[in-house]
């Protein structure tokens, strides 16, 4: 009969562990992710922050890839931008959340150096109090 105990028990605590990894790993919280993957083909930077963080981020964006406008007042976008013949990335965004993906084949030296700049830039406006 005390096997029967601890088998359950093992299980019940089985079964937590499981959906909590489960929810950890699929449902957003508030708070900040910052991710930056750089391979051979691709350049892709993953943003997850506070949604009244929206505007300053938006702004910023903007800011740094004058004359063109990525939001333009809007706060979900998903498009392509190009900026020179040399600089081109995908931008899908949200209140809270940005991604940003750049081929490499497609970018100069200079237009990646700019673009991993602009989103170092990012971390100091999701941290700001």
């Amino acid at each position: 009969m005390k096997k029967i105990y601890i088998l359950a028990a093992v299980c019940f605590s089985a079964v937590v562990l499981t959906a909590w990894q489960f929810l950890e790993k699929h449902i957003i919280t508030r708070g900040i992710r910052y991710s930056v993957t750089d391979n051979r083909t691709t350049l892709r930077i993953n943003v997850q922050y506070d949604n009244d963080k929206a505007a300053a981020l938006e702004k910023y964006i903007d800011s740094c890839f004058q004359p063109v406008k990525v939001f333009d007042g809007q706060h979900e976008i998903e498009k392509d931008i190009v900026i020179a013949p040399a600089a081109s990335f995908h931008i899908n965004a949200s209140e809270g959340a940005f991604q940003l993906t750049a081929r490499k084949k497609e970018n100069s030296p200079a237009s990646l150096a700019h673009i991993k700049e602009v989103c170092g830039g990012l971390k100091t406006i999701i941290l700001a109090q």
